[in-house]
């Protein structure tokens, strides 16, 4: 129920993940999930409540709602992770109990294992140079192993023209086309 004291603003896409703030008169700010949150869609952003958090009368604490909320994924946690951090940040208490328990169980297992320093290490691009180098030595491995190939290729054809071959033509196509396979599968 929403009275005369309280503001609420809505924000996110119209079938996608929302995000609904409510202030009420007692200064508990109530985040309404909704919609189907889903990470491929993007995330919605937390303005409004940032703005609820930075207001001239801070809150008291901060609660979830979740009754309208269709589906979700780690979109959403990725957002309840950052209004927490917020709320940490300003000493206001944060309360989960309204949310879906699996989401629940997965925010208290993400902060019982708190992350260590250096543990997350940003995947980081080789030089152009070591990737030119790489591309290169990849290329002159794949020639070297086609040339040898056509070589070996070119003397079993050699030796079965000249009947010195040491085994059947059928024998000689599985070779071949198992030789194929390995090359196709390989690149």
């Amino acid at each position: 129920m929403i009275d005369a004291a309280t503001e609420r603003s809505t924000e996110g896409p119209a079938n996608g993940a929302e995000i609904d703030v409510e202030v009420g008169a007692d200064r508990t700010v109530r985040v309404h999930l909704a919609g189907r949150w889903h990470l491929g869609d993007g995330l919605p952003s937390t303005r409004l409540v940032e703005q609820a958090l930075r207001a001239s009368h801070p809150p008291c604490a901060v609660s979830f709602e979740a009754a309208r909320l269709v589906s979700w994924d780690s979109s959403m946690l990725l957002v309840l992770r950052r209004i927490d951090r917020l709320c940490r940040g300003l000493g206001v208490p944060v309360t989960v109990e309204r949310l879906p328990v699996d989401a629940r169980r997965l925010l208290a297992l993400a902060d019982a294992v708190p992350e260590q320093p250096g543990g997350r290490t940003a995947a980081t691009r080789p030089p152009w140079l070591v990737r030119v180098g790489e591309t290169v030595a990849a290329g002159w491995d794949s020639t070297r192993e086609s040339i040898g190939f056509l070589g070996e290729t070119t003397l079993a054809f050699a030796r079965l023209l000249t009947r010195r071959a040491v085994f059947r033509a059928r024998d000689l196509a599985v070779v071949v086309q198992e030789t194929a396979g390995r090359r196709r599968s390989a690149s």
